[in-house]
């Protein structure tokens, strides 16, 4: 990250902190206590959010079009599926469990294999 980014980051951060910080003050709780009843993992369960992620990373793109188009027989899509949706799960496993060896085999491969892809951005808007 450079210098530039680093420092925006940390001030996004800051801003971002300071209006939790004011929002769980108006309802007269901490910042922990306003976002207990938020928290993802009390309130759905690994399954759940696996499912969630394979529909949002996975099904609802790019993949249905082409299910749509006749590329990928209903079949193919069953098997698409449910291999990320095992893959998404037993990654949140291991991320629960804090499986750290295994992660780092996981993360140290799909850095390696992926460093050429383009950089991610943050697209929140086609949920």
């Amino acid at each position: 990250m450079t210098k530039a980014a680093d420092k925006e980051f940390r001030e996004q951060y800051a801003r971002a902190k300071e209006s939790i910080n004011k929002l769980a003050a108006e309802h007269g709780k901490t910042t922990e206590q306003f976002f207990d009843g938020m928290d993802i993992l009390k309130k759905y369960t690994l399954e759940d959010i696996s499912c969630a992620l394979t529909h949002y990373c996975f099904r609802n793109g790019p993949v249905e079009d082409m299910h749509a188009d006749g590329k990928f027989s209903q079949d193919d899509m069953k098997t698409l599926n449910r291999y990320f949706n095992y893959k998404i799960f037993t990654f949140l496993t291991l991320l629960k469990k804090n499986d750290i060896a295994t992660l780092n085999g996981i993360m140290w491969l799909g850095v390696r294999c992926g460093h050429s892809w383009d950089k991610p951005k943050f697209n929140i808007g086609d949920y």
